[in-house]
């Protein structure tokens, strides 16, 4: 059995299309043909079916070589095309030849007809074959784009600042995260080694890390808990971070660091930290208000029996007063010392300031010694006040009278107030 081979003709003559097909036939091929005359009906045929070759007569009425190349041309066929004719001049073989004939045959001369039919095939399924790789290699080329592409986006887009470097640390790309983050211009960073992105006193223990990270590649993560590590900035800052690193599949010794600025975290866990000790300060300030109270609760309860058993003009009543109100005041800060704790209730209520000031003069007398006058003058009209109490108000700025209560103002205050000095305390609205 011959080897298969599928001809259209384009001839009006089927015995000339028998003569084509028996040297065919004679050189070892098993032809399947089909023939048409015109160009409507060589059209459906390729609509139809696929061939292997074309073989179209020259001259046939109403429709010649010239027109049948022209609908092989329209369609972009690979299909090779050979005209056979009786007689054929220079002219016309040159214009068939032009219009895209791949050879051309006298029906009286058709010897090498085989060999031209084998060439001709051999050459199409050369041309088919690199159409084909052309097309694999463009769809490829295709493909590789929108990888690069998508890569590229979600290297830029990733929300931590991304750098590849390769296994001599020199980074090879920086996103846009990376640059804001370290303060570089678009691209300055392509090409520096990533050491630039490490503090100093860190870069000798950094080049060990990264050997042996070369050595064994595989993802890890640093920095993170207990750990300290900071990077530093173009301008010359250093802030904590965290760093994830992964080694890159498709280059040798190069790795993805994954930079996340951990600054607010830190900041975050100090609150946190202080927070914790501020509870525990007020767990224990708790402890020590509801034990002192107890003392307090017994001066005070011992200071009312003494006064219960003095006469009004005794010389001793006063400082037994002051004894009472002394512990009165010690109360109040016990209470503001459990509300501190959380353990008391706050409650506001109406101060008359006058009152409060005119209620701790005799402590201020004392506190200030005998080398300075206090003078207490209440203010007039004097509007009145809703506060937060936590006991017995004792406002600080009235142990403070020669000074502007400012941030600054830490000496005592009979430090701050010269000897024979006058010390007015004033109320005003």
């Amino acid at each position: 059995m011959g080897r298969p081979l599928k001809v259209l003709f384009i001839d009006d003559s089927e015995d000339d299309v028998h003569v084509v097909v028996s040297e065919l036939a004679g050189g070892g091929w098993d032809v399947v043909w089909e023939r048409v005359d015109t160009r409507e009906a060589m059209a459906a045929a390729l609509d139809r079916s696929s061939y292997d070759l074309i073989v179209s007569d020259y001259h046939m009425p109403g429709f010649r070589a010239p027109d049948a190349l022209a609908v092989w041309k329209e369609r972009g066929l690979e299909t090779p095309i050979v005209v056979v004719t009786g007689t054929i001049g220079e002219e016309q073989a040159v214009e068939v030849l032009k219009a895209g004939a791949h050879d051309f045959f006298l029906k009286d001369r058709l010897s090498r007809l085989g060999s031209a039919v084998e060439r001709e095939l051999r050459e199409a399924e050369k041309r088919r074959t690199l159409e084909r790789a052309q097309r694999e290699r463009e769809e490829a080329l295709q493909r590789l784009g929108r990888s690069e592409r998508l890569f590229h986006d979600l290297f830029q887009s990733a929300p931590d600042a991304t750098v590849i470097v390769d296994g001599q640390g020199v980074i090879r790309a920086a996103s846009r995260q990376a640059e804001r983050l370290f303060g570089y211009a678009p691209n300055e960073l392509n090409g520096q080694s990533v050491e630039v992105l490490i503090p100093s006193a860190a870069r000798s223990g950094y080049r060990e890390l990264r050997e042996q990270f070369v050595e064994a590649p595989a993802p890890g993560f640093m920095g993170a808990g207990p750990q300290n590590l900071f990077a530093v900035r173009k301008n010359g800052e250093t802030f904590p971070v965290e760093i994830s690193l992964s080694p890159l599949t498709t280059e040798a010794d190069t790795i993805v660091a994954a930079v996340r600025d951990i600054t607010t975290r830190r900041q975050l866990e100090d609150q946190l930290r202080q927070v914790q000790k501020m509870e525990a300060v007020g767990r224990l300030a708790g402890g020590v208000a509801h034990d002192f109270n107890n003392i307090l609760g017994v001066i005070m309860g011992h200071s009312q029996i003494l006064l219960g058993g003095m006469g009004a003009d005794d010389p001793r009543r006063a400082r037994v007063e002051q004894i009472r109100s002394a512990s009165e005041r010690a109360a109040g800060l016990t209470r503001q010392l459990l509300a501190f704790s959380r353990r008391q209730v706050f409650e506001t209520r109406v101060l008359d300031l006058n009152e409060v000031i005119a209620a701790v003069t005799g402590m201020l007398g004392r506190l200030i010694g005998e080398d300075v006058s206090l003078i207490f003058r209440p203010g007039e009209s004097l509007g009145r006040v809703r506060s937060e109490t936590r006991g017995t108000p004792c406002p600080r700025a009235v142990a403070s009278p020669s000074r502007p209560a400012t941030s600054s103002s830490t000496r005592s205050t009979r430090s701050s107030i010269s000897p024979s000095s006058r010390a007015p305390t004033c109320c005003w609205r």
